[in-house]
């Protein structure tokens, strides 16, 4: 667009306003066209011709730059700066003409010929004039009106007269083209010329002006939605893009008025125009709700768009172009999502109702009704729906009753929730087959759109297996019920779901919180029952100095005064000689959070080999830090070196006692960071450091207790006792946690069934063979026998999931061995536990010759078959059978009757007696029937018990055999605690060659419990506080190439949470630098305690060739270092490219 870049020749801004906008129109047009102001008074003064602007058609328009009738005065560019051509003089004085014919006025516009064109010319307002040309088809005649053909005299700057004769230009002249003719050949523009405007306000389409015949080939050329009102009647003109907003309206619509055809929103249009008319300017609307009619009823509506008023020569309104768009699904979509947001997890169960009623009550269109009954499980049985809240309706009316059984009761809603539970989920009701409003909601003063809704839902609200709740909803009444509608239903269905799932999840997590309580102040009685009996003095120190606690072990060592308090009070019984060396090791606890282990000589002298010396102690201190990285305390222990500093003070000149004096002190050391370990991971009771300390205690004992006495011995067995007590109590709350995890997968959907290729026998074997060692340490007799149903039908080589079986099989075996323990605690004899595996064709009426009483599953029917998908193969389909019996004391019909439940335990002293969360069977029954199977039990008291199961799988054939490959540890090999080790894993020191490790852990504690394990089996442990430093390390060893006389390592055990350098960090710049060259493959372990799969594979992504998570014993690390090393000196090559398990694997069983 060029404009005109003189001083403003004078005129309102309104009228500037209106030039602006039909500017904007114009750029587009193919018609050459300039806008004049007829103020301006050089068009009198001057021949050549100014304008204020002029079309980008005008300026590409060869011909017009070349003729004589009208050529600019430079090139393009300066015409745009001076704003002028120079033209004929009667086309000037016809375009420049001040006295309009009364001919303008009435609708028509004077036009002249030049140039090839047909020129006409309209005011806006009283000031502005455009003037445009249309193109004269070749051989197509003028028809008479007057004409211009002259040419200019290059350079003279004036142009020729007319060829015709008696040229006027106040007289227009009509040409003998039909205007329709220009119209695009499109069905739509077919419905205009087809349409008798005769019979309508706008009369017959040949005695249109050209003002409306131009704004119709604007809309027809338009491809945005458009509609023009024309007229004192409105009458209606749209195109084709309009017809899906026109709806069923079309094509009626089409010639019709705005006050017939739009007579739900007359009202609404009228106010929009008559804005725009008194403004002359466009009127906007942006998400207008408008209530059109559509499909017989009233609709919800949406609508942006602009009203731009058209004016004819004496400034008077003709009509309005209407742009629009309709915003209705976006304006509702966010409404809808805001009230979906709006839903969150509250702190309780008893605030979660009504916490329901506000996060819908801003939303009154989509949601004008809604009523919330919460369900009360009664003891016997009975199910209590209980009002909550409501929204939209009053809360006297009768509709709503207090309570009622969702059984038996027949008032309210009640009935309707019933039939939800039968439908097995959201239920649409409408209004017209049940008569709701009319029956259940006479009366009521409706909100949102003030009519009752016709069509309404119900959805029941569940967290697990039972329903909690009830939530009656009115749909929307000016909304049809389409495929958004119905998104928003289950979208909500959704959310209200899974915020009472938090929510009931929350408030169990309040009860474990208290029970942890409990559990710490346990352990914190516990610690302090050690510390008395423990040998050597424990001590507990604040940041500035001051004696927290002290056994009596430090009182009597040290000399320090009882209940004495005093700041570094401890310097008062350190010799002076060593009060620099105490100072220089508090900075470096204090200030540099540091583990020191400190030799002090104290000012109190004891009678050594009848010499009177000053006490030497062996301090063991570390600094304890908040989540802050504070200091909060300081805690040590300490021992007695007196005896052997004198020895090797006497023994200085003899290497070989100075060296014995040497290794003496280093034991004593490895002592009292033992117990430290110990007594600080009871504070803060990690079940890793319970495991290792536990087995730690009965793998001493057990090597000594055969050289002692009876009455030792008696000791022994009763320490060893108390450590099986702790490594079972370890164990199972590492259970617990596993169940719970489990749990939630369930919950969540996320725990997948994957077929693979397995033979069901070995399958068994081998995931029961963990509880033989187990087993025949508690003395009971172990048995599996396979069945004559599995020989019958030769089953051999089978498509099933064999983790999930795994899982089932470790679940249910785990609570014999829970049986197992309280025999051994018991001393009975002569119990047995037998397992068996069987086959049929058929759901089995009864395993091991055993009728099974299946656990009744409400969703067993309605779950898809899930072998019926490709992956599972076309074989036979099989049934698997297992079933675990023991000769225990079997259980009561009313016990049996527990089992399988949630958090369920056949009485309160199972717990008592034998631990766990009653999650186990659950889980194993939840497993079962996602294997399309189903678990159950065979019992009675005093006989035994026999817990049986079983899977559908498919036939197959034998895999094909395969050249062995190396293999590499994905998550599916990763351990835990949890697991059952063989008895005879365990080999003693002196049968292991010594290997080296390097311990890469920051816990100070952590450190020294897994150092002191491994040196135990004949490891050489080297330490290191984070990768930074393991990467050091690295280059010190013969691993770091060219380094031949360097360290001997054979594999990295290393945390992954650590200051400077975390493990995963670390190991991808180890594998970095095995790819360049730099170092020779080292096998790296990683410890650590996130057990999540996902957790596990981006471990091993990270470069990890194994993961053991925390807690585990130390008999179940060693034999993946075993692999790794041996796998390494087989020729096995490290692949840096980790694929891990692309299902969960369960390494968390229980």
């Amino acid at each position: 667009m060029a404009q005109c870049q003189a001083g403003d020749p004078g005129g309102g801004s309104t009228s500037e306003s209106m030039v602006t906008s039909v500017t904007e129109w114009l750029e587009d047009d193919d018609r050459p066209t300039l806008i004049l102001d007829l103020d301006d008074h050089l068009n009198l003064a001057e021949a050549r011709l100014h304008f204020l602007y002029v079309n980008k058609a005008f300026e590409e328009n060869a011909q017009l730059s070349t003729t004589c009738n009208i050529v600019l005065l430079d090139s393009q560019a300066s015409r745009i700066n001076k704003g002028q051509v120079e033209c004929s003089g009667p086309f000037k004085q016809w375009a420049i003409d001040s006295t309009p014919p009364s001919s303008i006025y009435d609708g028509q516009t004077s036009s002249i010929t030049a140039d090839g064109h047909v020129w006409r010319k309209r005011n806006i307002g009283k000031r502005w004039r455009i003037v445009y040309g249309s193109k004269i088809p070749s051989g197509q005649s003028t028809g008479g009106e007057a004409s211009v053909d002259a040419s200019p005299t290059a350079g003279s700057g004036q142009s020729t007269t007319a060829t015709s004769q008696n040229v006027s230009p106040t007289q227009p002249r009509t040409t003998n083209m039909v205007w329709t003719d220009t119209l695009p050949w499109t069905g739509h523009a077919s419905l205009s010329r087809k349409t008798d405007w005769s019979k309508t306000a706008l009369g017959p389409i040949e005695s249109w002006s050209s003002d409306l015949r131009q704004m119709v080939r604007y809309l027809f050329a338009d491809s945005r939605p458009g509609c023009l009102f024309w007229g004192p009647h409105r009458v209606i003109i749209y195109n084709e893009s309009y017809i899906s907003l026109a709806s069923t309206k079309h094509p009626e619509l089409f010639a019709s008025t705005c006050a017939i055809a739009w007579s739900e929103v007359g009202s609404e249009l009228d106010d929009v125009m008559r804005k725009a008319e008194e403004s002359q300017l466009a009127a906007t609307m942006e998400n207008q709700l408008f209530l059109i009619e559509r499909q017989g009823s009233l609709e919800e509506c949406y609508f942006s768009g602009s009203f731009i008023p058209i004016f004819d020569l004496r400034g008077e309104t003709e009509g309005f172009y209407n742009s629009v768009l309709e915003t209705s699904k976006a304006v509702i979509s966010d409404r809808r999502t805001s009230s979906l947001l709006s839903l969150t997890t509250s702190p309780s169960l008893s605030s979660f109702w009504n916490e329901v009623g506000k996060s819908v009550e801003s939303n009154s269109r989509d949601i004008p009704l809604a009523v919330v009954y919460s369900v009360e499980h009664q003891p016997e049985g009975n199910l209590i729906c209980r009002y909550q809240t409501s929204v939209g309706i009053d809360q006297d009316h009768p509709a709503l009753i207090p309570h009622g059984d969702l059984h038996t009761s027949a008032e309210g809603l009640i009935p309707h929730f019933r039939k939800a539970v039968a439908a097995r989920g959201p239920l649409l009701l409408t209004d017209e087959g049940d008569g709701l409003a009319e029956q259940l909601f006479k009366g009521n003063h409706w909100r949102g759109f003030a009519v009752p809704p016709s069509r309404y839902m119900v959805l029941p609200l569940s967290a697990g297996e039972g329903i909690l709740g009830f939530m009656f909803w009115g749909l929307n009444p000016r909304r049809p019920h389409d495929e958004d509608s119905k998104q928003f239903v289950e979208l909500l269905s959704r959310q209200l779901q899974s915020s009472l799932t938090s929510t009931v999840f929350l408030d169990q997590a309040r009860l474990n919180q208290k029970k942890l309580e409990s559990d710490l102040a346990l352990a914190e009685s516990k610690f302090k029952t050690m510390a008395e009996l423990n040998p050597g003095g424990i001590f507990y120190i604040s940041p500035r100095g001051e004696l927290l606690y002290g056994n009596d072990t430090y009182y009597e060592l040290t000399g320090h005064k009882r209940n004495y308090m005093a700041e570094m009070s401890f310097m008062e019984f350190i010799h002076e000689d060593d009060h620099m060396l105490m100072q220089k090791e508090w900075h470096l606890l204090t200030v540099e959070h540091s583990q020191r282990n400190i030799e002090l000589i104290l000012k109190k002298q004891r009678l050594y080999n009848g010499e009177w010396r000053h006490t030497t102690i062996l301090a063991s201190v570390a600094p304890e830090l908040g989540k802050d990285g504070q200091l909060t305390s300081i805690m040590g222990t300490t021992i007695d070196v007196s005896e052997i500093k004198q020895a090797q003070e006497k023994a200085v000149e003899l290497s070989r006692l100075q060296r014995q004096s040497r290794i003496e002190a280093e034991k004593a050391k490895a002592a009292q960071e033992r117990h430290i370990d110990i007594t600080s991971h009871e504070m803060r009771n990690p079940l890793s450091a319970i495991l290792q300390s536990a087995d730690s205690i009965s793998t001493t004992i057990t090597e000594y207790q055969e050289s002692l006495e009876q009455s030792i011995s008696d000791l022994l067995d009763s320490t060893l006792e108390s450590a099986s007590i702790i490594t079972l109590c370890a164990q199972q709350q590492n259970r617990i946690l596993n169940d719970i995890l489990t749990l939630s997968k369930l919950d969540s959907g996320l725990l997948p069934v994957a077929p693979s290729l397995a033979q069901p026998e070995i399958v068994a074997r081998d995931t029961l063979k963990m509880f033989e060692g187990e087993l025949q340490s508690y003395g009971i007799e172990w048995n599996f026998v396979v069945e004559e149903t599995y020989k019958h039908y030769e089953i051999d080589w089978v498509m099933m999931d064999a983790s999930r079986l795994s899982q089932v099989l470790i679940n249910v075996m785990t609570n014999h061995a829970d049986l197992a323990q309280a025999i051994k605690f018991t001393r009975n004899v002569g119990h047995s536990i037998t397992a068996s595996v069987g086959a049929t064709d058929k759901k089995p009426p009864e395993i091991a010759g055993q009728k099974i009483a299946w656990f009744p599953s409400k969703n067993l029917d309605a779950k898809r078959d899930l072998t019926e998908d490709a992956e599972w193969g076309k074989g036979e389909q099989v049934f698997l059978s297992f079933a675990i019996r023991d000769t225990g004391r079997g259980l009561s019909e009313e016990e049996t009757q527990k089992l399988f439940h949630r958090f369920s335990q056949v009485s309160p002293r199972t717990h008592v007696e034998f631990g766990g969360s009653g999650l186990g069977l659950f889980i194993s029954r939840e497993l079962t029937e996602l294997q399309g199977g189903e678990i159950g039990v065979a019992s009675a008291s005093g006989k035994g018990s026999t817990f049986a199961f079983y899977v559908k799988g498919r036939r197959a054939s034998a895999p094909k055999p395969a050249a062995a490959t190396p293999q590499r540890f994905k998550a599916s090999s990763v351990s835990n605690a949890a697991s059952h080790p063989p008895a005879n894993e365990q080999q003693s020191k002196a049968s292991r060659p010594t290997l080296h490790a390097l311990l890469v852990e920051d816990n100070l504690i952590n450190q020294k419990v897994l150092r002191k394990q491994l040196m135990k089996y004949n490891f050489d442990v080297q330490v290191a506080n984070h990768g930074a430093e393991a990467i050091e390390y690295l280059k010190t060893s013969k691993l770091w190439i060219g380094n031949y006389m360097g360290r001997v390592l054979d594999v990295v055990l290393m945390d992954l949470e650590m200051p400077v350098m975390d493990g995963l960090t670390c190991a991808r710049k180890i594998r970095e630098l095995q790819r360049e060259g730099a170092i020779a493959y080292v096998p790296l372990i990683a410890v650590t305690a996130n057990a999540r799969k996902e957790q596990i594979n981006d471990t091993l992504d990270a470069g990890m060739d194994d993961v053991m998570t925390k807690p585990f014993k130390i008999s179940e690390l060693l034999p993946k270092i075993e692999r790794l090393k041996d796998g390494h000196s087989q020729g096995e090559e490290w692949t840096p490219a980790f694929q891990p398990s692309s299902r969960d694997d369960e390494h968390n069983t229980r």
